[in-house]
């Protein structure tokens, strides 16, 4: 459950264009929680591979929280603007066609 609600939020982050902010959350909560614990717990607590699991998920449950808060603060209204100006400087209008491509 953890994991796909970790997998939208990330996705969602991603749409609205934070693919940065995505990758130091990712690299923040694997590498600097969810391994540190995993290795705490595997080794230090001899818990061994069920410790560095229970590490991993602790860790994807971190980013899921992170990315929660991160959506749950977002302006909406300012990211739809922001949108709305990307898409508006790569759209073309339509040329009308003209009497001779009509066969007038």
């Amino acid at each position: 459950m953890i994991g796909a609600i970790s997998i939208h939020s990330a996705g969602v982050a991603v749409g609205a264009g934070w693919q940065s902010i995505v990758a130091y959350v990712n690299i923040a909560c694997y590498y600097l929680v969810g391994v540190p614990v995993g290795v705490v717990l595997g080794y230090v607590f001899h818990m061994q591979v069920k410790g560095v699991w229970i590490g991993m998920v602790f860790g994807t449950f971190v980013q899921t929280i992170v990315l929660i808060i991160i959506t749950c603060k977002t302006d909406w209204d300012n990211q739809v603007s922001v949108a709305r100006k990307r898409v508006n400087r790569w759209f073309v209008e339509a040329e009308e066609p003209s009497a001779n491509q009509q066969g007038v």
